[in-house]
């Protein structure tokens, strides 16, 4: 875990961040000025992009706004207040959203933005006068708005980033694969919870078992398509949301594959000698291990093997701990 994860966060730093311009004194000003300036917004809100995509086509061919407000949030009788937000400050919305926002003119709406929590389609309706914005205030306000734009934009382009190197590795995920870690994780749920252990509701056949060999996606790296199994996934399975895990598993899983494709780039790119690779791989490492031994029974194999081997592969006793016959 240590050594993929050190890799993995080396690889991103060198090839996104470290190549990340620094916000230029226009932008600043510019941030410095929508900052100063609130605005009145109302937006439509999809769960999927082709649901944005149809109301935007709808938009453009001339359906009002506040119409299409009403399919959107499907209110029973006509509601004028569907889609309201009333006053956004630039740098208090998602950023995504802010950057759309406050680049529209007043009246006018933008085409569908990907916020972290879907897609929206957002229309401004009016802003906020303010007073006169004066040189000196921009001079004692100029560092921290220059912080907040370093950490809006590494947090945008971060994302676009990490999108385009995922959609290079063509994910695929295995259905079965799905269906076998899903009832997997609930035993252990009901395991953990004490609740009693009841037959997989959810399908008219049982979910096939899990193992550690048992495919759960593909991807690829190098032109080769690698199989990424269960007991990759339970290697990284300390590092992702377990609502997510028991909620989402398809999501759960590309989270994993996007660490592991990160650890194999960094590889690729033989970080392994890098300095900080080193550092950050001592430093989890005696993390990982005092987590792990907490979390385990005093007579666990994993202590039993730490007492008699300096080198170990701790998530694969951990994974068979878990694992469900």
């Amino acid at each position: 875990m240590a050594r993929k994860r050190a890799l993995g966060g080396r690889y991103y730093e060198l090839e996104f961040l470290e190549r990340l311009p620094q916000p230029t004194e226009t932008e600043i000003r510019q941030a410095f000025a929508r900052y100063k300036q609130p605005a009145i917004a109302r937006h439509l809100f999809y769960g999927n992009e082709t649901e944005a995509n149809a109301a935007y086509a709808r938009l453009r061919t001339g359906t009002s706004f506040i119409d299409e407000a009403q399919i959107c949030f499907q209110t029973v009788t006509f509601d004028s207040t569907a889609g309201w937000l009333g006053e956004i400050r630039y740098f208090q919305v998602d950023d995504a959203f802010a950057e759309a926002a406050f680049s529209l003119a007043t009246g006018s709406f933008s085409a569908p933005v990907r916020s972290r929590q879907g897609w929206h389609i957002i229309k401004i309706e009016d802003r906020i006068t303010t007073p006169i914005i004066t040189e000196s205030e921009f001079q004692n306000r100029r560092a921290g708005i220059a912080s907040l734009m370093r950490i809006r934009k590494r947090r945008l382009e971060g994302d676009r980033f990490v999108r385009t190197f995922m959609e290079n590795r063509n994910v695929r995920v295995d259905p079965q694969g799905i269906r076998a870690l899903d009832a997997a994780l609930a035993r252990i749920e009901r395991r953990v919870s004490g609740a009693p252990v009841t037959l997989d509701d959810d399908y008219d056949t049982p979910a096939p078992p899990l193992a550690s060999t048992t495919p759960l996606a593909t991807f690829i790296m190098n032109d080769t398509v690698q199989t990424f199994t269960a007991e990759d996934y339970f290697f990284w399975f300390s590092e992702l949301p377990f609502r997510e895990a028991r909620s989402r598993p398809a999501a759960s899983i590309g989270r994993a594959v996007r660490n592991e494709a990160f650890a194999l780039a960094g590889m690729d790119a033989n970080l392994e000698g890098d300095a900080i690779v080193q550092r950050d791989v001592e430093y989890y490492t005696r993390t990982y291990l005092a987590n792990s031994v907490r979390q385990l029974d005093p007579d666990s194999t994993l202590i039993d093997a730490l007492h008699s081997s300096a080198s170990i592969r701790i998530d694969s006793l951990l994974f068979d701990q878990v694992m469900i016959q």
